[in-house]
């Protein structure tokens, strides 16, 4: 089961960056600012940590006031990441600039990181 988590996750990642890639490409001027922030501290077979949330919290407050657009998501599970990332992908348009930021445990398949 976490190796099916891991792979969907990594599959979600990829899909979302190809579609940033598509829409910015050949893109001189941004328009728009967005950024998704991701701080996961608790997790259900993993040690919980204890700053991911605030990492998270410090980067919002850090591009808003850069004129960023933010969405925050704070102990998230895998349903609702993936909803964030799809409602977040949405909204970018070409000549925008987006960021994605995420702090909590990584992604470890087959011993490889």
């Amino acid at each position: 089961m976490i190796r099916f988590a891991a792979i969907l996750f990594r599959l979600s990642v990829m899909a979302f960056l190809w579609t940033i890639a598509q829409n910015l490409s050949g893109m001189a001027l941004a328009e728009g600012r967005h950024a998704l922030l991701v701080g996961i501290d608790r997790y259900d077979r993993l040690d919980d940590l204890q700053k991911a949330r605030n990492d998270a919290r410090a980067m919002d407050q850090a591009l808003r006031r850069a004129g960023f657009s933010t969405t925050l998501l704070e102990d998230a599970d895998q349903i609702s990441f993936l909803q964030a990332v799809a409602d977040f992908s949405a909204r970018i348009e070409p000549g925008d600039e987006a960021v994605v930021y995420f702090a909590g445990h990584g992604v470890e398949i087959d011993g490889k990181n």
